[in-house]
Protein backbone atom coordinates (compact mmCIF):
# COMPACT_ATOMS: atom_id res chain seq x y z
CA UNK A 1 0.00 0.00 0.00
CA UNK A 2 1.61 3.22 -1.14
CA UNK A 3 0.01 5.37 1.55
CA UNK A 4 1.49 3.16 4.26
CA UNK A 5 5.00 3.06 2.81
CA UNK A 6 5.22 6.74 1.91
CA UNK A 7 3.62 8.22 5.02
CA UNK A 8 5.65 9.61 7.89
CA UNK A 9 5.87 7.37 11.00
CA UNK A 10 3.13 9.28 12.87
CA UNK A 11 0.79 8.96 9.88
CA UNK A 12 1.50 5.21 9.53
CA UNK A 13 0.69 4.75 13.21
CA UNK A 14 -2.52 6.77 12.82
CA UNK A 15 -3.58 4.69 9.79
CA UNK A 16 -2.96 1.46 11.71
CA UNK A 17 -4.82 2.64 14.82
CA UNK A 18 -7.75 3.84 12.69
CA UNK A 19 -7.98 0.41 11.06
CA UNK A 20 -7.95 -1.34 14.43
CA UNK A 21 -10.72 0.98 15.69
CA UNK A 22 -12.83 0.28 12.59
CA UNK A 23 -12.47 -3.46 13.25
CA UNK A 24 -13.42 -3.09 16.91
CA UNK A 25 -16.49 -1.04 15.97
CA UNK A 26 -17.52 -3.59 13.34
CA UNK A 27 -17.07 -6.47 15.80
CA UNK A 28 -19.36 -4.77 18.27
CA UNK A 29 -21.93 -3.69 15.68
CA UNK A 30 -22.12 -7.04 13.88
CA UNK A 31 -21.46 -9.21 16.95
CA UNK A 32 -18.73 -11.14 15.15
CA UNK A 33 -15.00 -11.64 15.52
CA UNK A 34 -12.82 -9.94 12.93
CA UNK A 35 -9.10 -10.51 12.74
CA UNK A 36 -6.86 -8.27 10.69
CA UNK A 37 -3.28 -7.18 10.45
CA UNK A 38 -1.17 -5.04 8.13
CA UNK A 39 -0.01 -6.96 5.09
CA UNK A 40 3.70 -7.47 4.72
CA UNK A 41 5.00 -6.02 1.48
CA UNK A 42 7.03 -8.41 -0.67
CA UNK A 43 8.72 -7.10 -3.83
CA UNK A 44 7.50 -9.76 -6.27
CA UNK A 45 9.38 -8.22 -9.19
CA UNK A 46 12.77 -8.61 -7.43
CA UNK A 47 14.27 -12.08 -8.09
CA UNK A 48 16.23 -11.90 -4.83
CA UNK A 49 12.99 -11.92 -2.77
CA UNK A 50 10.50 -13.48 -5.18
CA UNK A 51 10.72 -17.02 -3.80
CA UNK A 52 10.98 -16.22 -0.08
CA UNK A 53 9.69 -13.95 2.66
CA UNK A 54 13.01 -12.51 3.81
CA UNK A 55 12.36 -8.95 2.65
CA UNK A 56 11.96 -6.43 5.47
CA UNK A 57 11.04 -2.87 4.49
CA UNK A 58 12.80 0.24 5.72
CA UNK A 59 10.10 0.98 8.33
CA UNK A 60 10.03 -2.57 9.76
CA UNK A 61 12.32 -5.00 11.55
CA UNK A 62 11.87 -8.62 12.66
CA UNK A 63 10.77 -7.53 16.16
CA UNK A 64 7.96 -5.31 14.74
CA UNK A 65 6.78 -8.09 12.41
CA UNK A 66 6.74 -10.59 15.28
CA UNK A 67 4.79 -8.16 17.47
CA UNK A 68 2.10 -7.82 14.77
CA UNK A 69 1.96 -11.61 14.41
CA UNK A 70 1.43 -11.90 18.17
CA UNK A 71 -1.84 -9.94 17.95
Amino acid sequence: MTIWNDACPKMRRAIFIRGVKINIDLCEELEVSIYSFPMKYCPIDDPKYFGNRDYIGRHWNRKFIRAIQAF
